[in-house]
């Protein structure tokens, strides 16, 4: 069960139209070349001379990016004092830089280039070193992640290296008290609070530890939900306005549950208690953040990773490869991303791969999602990230789209 664990941690359909209309190319921003389409930035993006980068924003831009979440959203939380399979290639082997669940970039760090430039195209993961941590703001870094691998919103992964500290949502949002607390990230000014954004997803992992443990009592989607409602309103009181959410994805097609060959009513148990999820969040979340003051989105990551994977071929995808991760081995090659760095994707391209891992993306969908999450007016919703944060759209010219 430890091993089944430690694996794990690491009726809605979207026509191609509805993606071609999220996906259309607007004209360029200032300075943008369109020879790359990882080059992201925005003509909001120059700043005063002799000035903090978090003091030059203009007025209502995001000043900030705070994370939150599971391995999906991890940029490296702890990595000095964990043991994690992300510590080792091939993770990280287009950054040369470990601590990601990917090939190379995560969806935070695409955002952060949106928001900030290149300049901040890699946020900066919370240390347990707080001498460390208070050492990139003195530096001026705009982005800090508490997102770390095995997270939970009722529970996490239990580890003894690092006395649990992060395993929750709200373990999270502690620690991001106490440090705000502690060096004041935001120095007396509140409208620094307000413009600062908050990017979370969480809740996968307490749903597939239910299928893993197969428990009696089960679980409630209800409870998950009210908990990361709970996180939010804490976040509001500090003055956090702006807030951004994934849903959660289709967990029964990864490759982490496919290699479990569950049974049928096991894996629609597991559908089901997704769908519940998702519609709760997405009903939940305007009562709580109902007043004028506060805006947020919620990207319907379930809907873009179902219909891709339905539809590969639509999307230049192939279908050999679409339900199976790149790094691993055994069935769906589900297993030992990180154990051998000459684990890798055979014959096949990275970019023909949904799955980098059994659970987690390579950085080609990784991209596709925080463009659509930033772009879209029907997939992120009520408002598009680039609406949240207060700038324009980027161009899109993702291959294959």
């Amino acid at each position: 069960m430890a091993g089944t664990l430690l694996l794990l941690f690491i009726s809605l359909s979207v026509t191609t139209s509805l993606f071609n209309n999220a996906l259309a190319n607007d004209s360029p921003p200032t300075g943008l070349s369109t020879n790359d389409p990882s080059q992201v930035s925005t003509s909001q993006d120059s700043h005063k001379d002799n000035c903090l980068p978090i003091q030059c924003r203009e007025s209502g831009k995001a000043t900030f990016l705070i994370v939150f979440g599971d391995s999906l959203f991890d940029v490296g939380f702890g990595v000095e004092e964990l043991c994690l399979p992300s510590n080792y290639t091939p993770y990280g082997q287009k950054l040369n830089k470990f601590g990601r669940f990917s090939d190379g970039r995560t969806i935070p760090d695409f955002i952060a280039e949106y928001v900030f430039g290149a300049e901040e195209r890699l946020v900066k993961p919370y240390s347990c070193n707080l001498t460390k941590t208070e050492r990139q703001f003195k530096e001026n870094n705009r982005t800090l992640s508490f997102a770390r691998a095995g997270a939970g919103v009722l529970d996490g992964l239990p580890r003894e290296t690092d006395k649990n500290t992060g395993r929750t949502l709200e373990e999270q949002v502690e620690l991001f008290v106490k440090l705000n607390d502690t060096i004041k990230l935001f120095g007396e000014d509140s409208k620094r609070k307000e413009e600062t954004l908050y990017l979370i997803s969480i809740g996968a992992f307490d749903y597939l530890r239910e299928i893993a443990n197969k428990t009696q009592n089960g679980i409630d989607p209800t409870e998950v939900v009210n908990k990361i409602v709970d996180a939010v309103t804490n976040i509001a009181a500090k003055g956090g306005r702006r807030f951004a959410f994934m849903n959660i994805g289709p967990l029964r097609h990864y490759p982490i549950v496919q290699k479990l060959n569950l049974d049928e009513k096991t894996l629609g148990e597991l559908d089901r208690l997704v769908k519940r999820h998702n519609k709760e969040l997405k009903a939940k979340l305007p009562k709580t953040l109902k007043d004028s003051n506060y805006s947020y989105s919620i990207l319907d990551y379930h809907s873009i990773i179902k219909n891709i994977m339905e539809n590969p071929d639509s999307y230049g995808f192939d279908r050999h490869t679409i339900k199976s991760a790149c790094c691993g081995w055994g069935p769906f090659k589900a297993y030992g991303c990180g154990s051998s760095d000459k684990v890798g994707c055979g014959e096949h391209s990275i970019e023909d791969y949904m799955f980098f891992d059994e659970m987690h993306h390579t950085e080609h969908i990784n991209h596709l999602l925080a463009k659509i999450f930033w772009n879209s007016n029907g997939l992120a919703s009520p408002k598009n990230l680039k609406s949240i944060a207060g700038l324009e759209k980027i161009e899109f010219d993702f291959p294959g789209f």
